[in-house]
C-alpha cells in the first residue's frame, strides 16, 4: 500500500490537484477537509453554535465527537457536499479542528477508511491537515500545494458562486486570512510544510500540468524503492 499525503492552506487547489492525481494513478482519494467540514454540518444540525461560548463550543464538540463514533463514515456520508463550502461552515471548521475530540475522530474517519480501500487500489491519496499523521511510516511522498492569497480568496468566490451562495470578494479574502492564521497557530497538527515535501505552486502551471508533473514524480519514486 502506497499512501501520498497532500496538504496545503485553504483554497490553494490541492482538492483538485488530488482528485485529478488520484484518477491518474488509478487511486482513491480520501479528503480529511470534507471530512472536518461534514462535522460541521453536523454540529450545526445539532445545536445554535453562534451564541455559544467557548466553553460550552468545546462541550458541544466532545458530545458530538462521542454521538457519532459508532459507524461515523455511514454518517458523514448522509451529509450533502453542497453544504460544505459556505463561509459558515468554513468559520466553523477552522474552529471545530482546534479540538482533539474532534481531530481524534477524523483520524479514525481516514483510518477506516484507509482499512476499506487499501486492497482494491495501489494508491491512497490523503489530503489535508493531518494526512502525513495519519499516513505514518506507510507514507510514499508529500506533497505541498500553495498559492497566493488573492488568487486563493478569487477561488474561494467562485467556488461559492457554482455552489449557488453570493459572496463578495473582500469578504472571502479576509475569511481566508483568518483561516490562515488559525490554521497556523493551531496547537494541534497546525499547518506548516514538512521538511521532506515537494512544494507546488498551483498558479505557475495548469492544472493538467501540474498532474502530469506529479505523476511522474510518484512513479519516479516507486523506482527507487524498488532498486
Amino acid at each position: 500500500m502506497n499512501i501520498i499525503a497532500i496538504d496545503g492552506p485553504a483554497a490553494s487547489g490541492k482538492g483538485t490537484i488530488t482528485s485529478a492525481l488520484a484518477k491518474k494513478l488509478d487511486g482513491y482519494h480520501i479528503n480529511s477537509g470534507s471530512i472536518y467540514r461534514k462535522l460541521a454540518v453536523l454540529l450545526c444540525e445539532k445545536v445554535e453554535v453562534e451564541h455559544l461560548s467557548d466553553i460550552a463550543f468545546e462541550a458541544e464538540c466532545n458530545n458530538l465527537a462521542a454521538e457519532v463514533t459508532h459507524d461515523i463514515v455511514h454518517h458523514l456520508s448522509e451529509v450533502s457536499d453542497a453544504l460544505l463550502y459556505t463561509p459558515n461552515i468554513s468559520s466553523i471548521t477552522s474552529k471545530i479542528a482546534a479540538y482533539s475530540s474532534i481531530r481524534k475522530l477524523a483520524t479514525q474517519v481516514q483510518l477506516d477508511m484507509i482499512a476499506m480501500y487499501k486492497h482494491r487500489y495501489k494508491f491512497l491519496l490523503l489530503e489535508g491537515r493531518d494526512a502525513a499523521l495519519v499516513a505514518g511510516n506507510s507514507c510514499l511522498c508529500k506533497i505541498f500545494i500553495t498559492a497566493s492569497i488573492s488568487e486563493r480568496a478569487k477561488r474561494r468566490v467562485k467556488q461559492l458562486k457554482n455552489s449557488k451562495f453570493s459572496s463578495i470578494h473582500e469578504s472571502i479574502l479576509r475569511q481566508v486570512k483568518d483561516r490562515d492564521t488559525g490554521d497556523v497557530m493551531r496547537i494541534l497538527d497546525p499547518l506548516s510544510v514538512s521538511e521532506d515535501a515537494i512544494v507546488v505552486d498551483s498558479e505557475v502551471a495548469s492544472i493538467e500540468e501540474i498532474v502530469e508533473f506529479l505523476a511522474a514524480f510518484v512513479l519516479l519514486k516507486i523506482s527507487a524503492f524498488c532498486l
